[in-house]
C-alpha cells in the first residue's frame, strides 16, 4: 500500500493509570491536579488511494510531561514540549518516515 503524507497526533490518555508505588505520592498528585498530564503520540500516514488517515500507524501511550499539549501536527517543530518531540520521532521513525 502506497501512502502519501505522514502527521503526529498527540492526545490526552484518559485511560492511564498512574502509579500504584507508596513512593510516588508527589508524582501521582501532580497527575490529579493537572500539573503533569499523560499523552498519546501516534505517527500516521494517509492512505494514496483512499485518502484515509491511519494506513499505517505507530504510537506510543502513557507518555507523562508537565503541562502538556495536544493537537494534530504536521511536522515535528510544530511541536512545543521536547520530550513530545523526541516521542513523535521515535514513532515516525518506526513508520520509516520524518516530517
Amino acid at each position: 500500500m502506497s501512502t502519501t503524507e505522514t502527521r503526529i497526533r498527540i492526545e490526552r490518555d484518559d485511560d492511564f493509570e498512574p502509579w500504584g508505588d507508596g513512593d510516588l505520592t508527589e508524582e501521582t498528585e501532580k497527575l490529579a491536579s493537572g500539573e503533569w498530564g499523560a499523552y498519546g503520540v501516534i505517527a500516521e500516514s494517509q492512505c494514496a488511494c483512499c485518502g484515509k488517515w491511519g494506513a499505517k500507524h505507530a504510537s506510543l501511550w502513557g507518555v507523562v510531561v508537565v503541562g502538556g499539549e495536544e493537537g494534530t501536527y504536521a511536522t515535528l517543530d510544530e511541536i512545543q514540549d521536547p520530550y513530545l518531540r523526541e516521542v513523535a520521532a521515535e514513532e515516525l521513525a518506526e513508520l520509516g518516515a520524518t516530517t
